[in-house]
């Protein structure tokens, strides 16, 4: 219910700033359908080359998990884009009491995983909230823009682990 009522302020704000003259007829209900719509997979898809490095990273038993400043809705849309299966943990703001870049999420999601940050790697694409807050934690950050495809990401932690 927070996040519902933080998301409604951020898009009241969001309409007002844009243009302060907007009037919605019944923005409660505008607002309802918004929040559904967002919480489906129609409103997302994989990143291209995700699935493949999933895949790949899976077969070769490794721990995933998400961890994200998103909230609750994710875990239905991962289900229905039908890759929740892939994740070992799923870490969000309500499940911590902390969002990134906050140390506390990071530990978390750390825990669930049952791995040392310095046995655990980071794909990120903030570097603030991402990159620098996963190196604060003791994870090795990769820059998601580094990698030519996601497919790719596989490949690059293999270059990682090697150079150990």
């Amino acid at each position: 219910a927070l996040e519902r009522e933080w998301w409604r302020a951020v898009v009241r704000a969001t309409f007002r700033t844009a243009d302060g003259e907007a009037r919605f007829a019944d923005f409660d209900a505008f607002f309802d359908a918004l929040f559904r719509h967002y919480a489906s997979a129609e409103a997302w898809e994989v990143a291209p080359g995700a699935r493949e490095a999933l895949r790949e990273l899976h077969r070769q038993g490794r721990a995933l998990a998400i961890l994200s400043n998103f909230d609750q809705r994710l875990r239905g849309v991962l289900r229905q884009l039908g890759i929740h299966r892939c994740f070992n943990a799923v870490t969000l703001p309500a499940d911590a009491g902390a969002a990134k870049p906050d140390r506390a999420i990071f530990d978390v999601c750390l825990k669930r995983l049952g791995l040392p940050g310095h046995r655990t790697v980071y794909v990120g694409d903030r570097a603030r909230e991402d990159l620098e807050a996963s190196h604060a934690a003791g994870m090795v950050p990769i820059d998601v823009a580094q990698l030519a495809s996601l497919d790719a990401l596989p490949g690059r932690i293999r270059e990682l682990e090697e150079a150990e």
